[in-house]
C-alpha cells in the first residue's frame, strides 16, 4: 500500500520537476535572447547608429533658429589639424556654393576650422558619422535648385544640423543605458533560471537514485532470508 502510494507521489513529483525545469528553460533562454545584443555591445560587439533627418530639406521645412554657431575666429586653426576628408569635401562644397551664388570666394581654412569645431565638439564615438553627415548635406546643397540660402541662413543650417546631430546622440546614448540596464536584468533572470532548473533536475536524479538503491537494499535483504 505505502508503496503504491509512493508510486504516485513519484508520478507526481516526475511531472511537476519536468513542468519547473521547462519553465525555468525556456525562462534562461528568452532571457538570454534578451540580453545577447545587448551584452555584445558592453563587451565590444558594436553595431553603427544612424542618424536620421539632419538634412537640408529637414532644415528648409523646419525653418527654425538653430543654437548659435561657434565664432569661426576662436575655432581651433584647421591647418594646425588632420582635417577627414569627408570635413574636407564638405568645405569645399560650402565654398563652391557661395562661389556660385553670392558671387565671393570663403576661405578654405576658415571653412574647415568652422567645420572642426563642430566636428570636435561632438563625441568621439560620433565624429566619423558627423563628417559624413555634414558631406552629404553640403552635397544636397551642390544639387539644391530653387532660391538659394543666404549666408547667414547658411550658417544657420549648419549649426542647425550639428544640434540636431547633437540631440538624436543624446537619445540614442540613453536608449543604449536603458537597454543595458535591462539586459543586466534579464542575465541575471537567464543565471538564475539556469540555477533553478539544474536544482530541480538534480533533485529529482537524488529522489530516483534514493529510491533505486532501496529498491537493491530490500531485494538483497529479502534474497538473504
Amino acid at each position: 500500500m505505502l508503496s503504491r502510494i509512493e508510486d504516485v507521489y513519484l508520478n507526481i513529483l516526475r511531472i511537476a520537476v519536468l513542468c519547473i525545469a521547462t519553465i525555468a528553460l525556456l525562462a534562461f533562454v528568452f532571457s538570454l535572447m534578451q540580453s545577447g545584443p545587448v551584452l555584445g555591445r558592453l563587451v565590444g560587439v558594436s553595431t553603427t547608429t544612424e542618424i536620421q533627418n539632419a538634412t537640408l530639406s529637414a532644415f528648409v521645412a523646419e525653418n527654425r533658429e538653430a543654437l548659435g554657431a561657434p565664432d569661426s575666429a576662436a575655432a581651433i586653426d584647421a591647418s594646425a589639424q588632420v582635417v577627414p576628408q569627408p570635413i574636407e569635401k564638405a568645405a569645399e562644397n560650402i565654398s563652391a556654393y557661395v562661389a556660385k551664388h553670392h558671387g565671393f570666394t570663403i576661405e578654405m581654412v576658415q571653412a574647415r576650422a568652422h567645420l572642426m569645431s563642430f566636428h570636435d565638439a561632438m563625441p568621439l564615438a560620433y565624429q566619423a558619422q558627423y563628417a559624413a553627415s555634414i558631406e552629404a548635406m553640403t552635397k544636397q546643397l551642390v544639387d539644391a535648385v530653387g532660391e538659394p540660402l543666404s549666408t547667414e541662413n547658411l550658417n544657420r543650417a549648419i549649426a542647425w544640423h550639428a544640434d540636431r546631430f547633437q540631440s538624436q546622440i543624446q537619445e540614442k546614448e540613453l536608449i543604449k543605458a536603458e537597454s543595458a540596464s535591462k539586459a543586466v536584468v534579464a542575465a541575471t533572470v537567464a543565471g538564475m533560471s539556469l540555477l533553478t532548473f539544474l536544482i530541480v533536475i538534480f533533485f529529482f536524479v537524488v529522489v530516483k537514485i534514493e529510491r533505486n538503491l532501496r529498491v537493491v537494499r530490500t531485494q538483497n535483504v529479502s534474497g538473504a532470508v
